[in-house]
């Protein structure tokens, strides 16, 4: 009997720590998001270092982009956006300085 409310007490204590573990979760934007933030430049919510990366599977001008977010707190979050970037949007990414370009390494 004891051991059945062990496993009952573990597993309700697991269910309680995995729901409760939010600060490592990612935070999906839409790319107009993303283009909206960076029009702030340093005055943005994106902290500057965010990746851009083009991803050719997705299909031309596909692209993903991987960054923090400030929160009001001081704290962090991930996040990620995925879509297709327009030469105008890109041109906005490129020139708020919060972005780096990820190479991609040919074999």
């Amino acid at each position: 009997m004891l051991t059945i409310w062990l496993v009952v007490f573990f597993a309700i204590f697991a269910v309680l720590f995995l729901t409760n573990n939010n600060s490592q979760q990612t935070t999906e934007l839409t790319i107009n998001e993303v283009v909206e933030y960076a029009r702030h430049g340093k005055d943005s919510v994106i902290v500057p270092g965010a990746v851009l990366k083009s991803v050719p599977q997705g299909g031309p001008n596909w692209h993903e982009i991987r960054g923090q977010l400030r929160g009001s707190s001081g704290d962090n979050k991930q996040f990620l956006a995925k879509g297709q970037v327009t030469e105008s949007s890109l041109e906005v990414l490129q020139q708020s300085g919060l972005f780096r370009e990820a190479r991609r390494v040919l074999c």
